[in-house]
C-alpha cells in the first residue's frame, strides 16, 4: 500500500499535475469519505487535502483524486456543505451500497430504491444524503449531502 501510494505521488509529480492520494473510497451517503466530509470544518479539510487544484471564491474547492474522481466541495459557514465525486466508469470510488461510476440508471434504482426526486437523468436520494447524475445511462457523478 506505501509503494503504490508513492508511485500516485510521484507519478502527480512527473505529470505536473496535483493529485491528492485519498486512501478511503467508499463515499457514504450523507457523510461522504472518513478524510473529507459533510459538516467537516472547512479548514479541517484543506489540512486533510492540500492546496486545491482551484478556489471558486472560497465556495468551492476542487482537488484530483486518485483514478481521475474529481472532487468538488460547497463551503457554507465554514463547513463542508456538499461533496460533488466526478469519475469515469472504472474509478476506485463506489459508493456504500455499491453504486459506481458506470453505473446505470436501473442498477441504481435497485440498490437505492424509488428516489425521492427524480428530473431527466438525476435521481436525488434526499433522506439518504446522495443524489445520481447520468450521462447516455451511466453515472458520472455522485453527490453527497447531509440526509433529510
Amino acid at each position: 500500500m506505501r509503494s503504490m501510494l508513492s508511485m500516485v505521488l510521484l507519478g502527480s509529480l512527473v505529470a505536473g499535475a496535483p493529485v491528492v492520494a485519498v486512501a478511503d473510497s467508499v463515499v457514504k451517503e450523507g457523510k461522504g469519505l472518513d478524510r473529507v466530509y459533510v459538516g467537516q470544518p472547512a479548514d479541517d479539510a484543506l489540512k486533510s487535502l492540500g492546496t486545491p487544484k482551484d478556489n471558486l471564491h472560497d465556495l468551492y474547492l476542487v482537488y484530483e483524486l486518485e483514478g481521475g474522481v474529481i472532487l468538488k466541495y460547497r463551503v457554507d459557514d465554514g463547513r463542508l456543505a456538499t461533496l460533488s465525486f466526478k469519475g469515469e466508469p472504472g474509478a476506485p470510488y463506489k459508493t456504500a451500497r455499491g453504486a459506481t461510476f458506470g453505473s446505470s440508471i436501473d442498477a441504481v434504482r435497485k440498490l437505492y430504491g424509488k428516489p425521492d426526486l427524480e428530473v431527466a437523468d438525476k435521481l436525488f436520494y434526499l433522506r439518504q444524503g446522495v443524489s445520481f447524475f447520468f450521462d447516455a445511462d451511466k453515472c458520472y457523478e455522485i453527490k453527497v449531502f447531509a440526509k433529510e
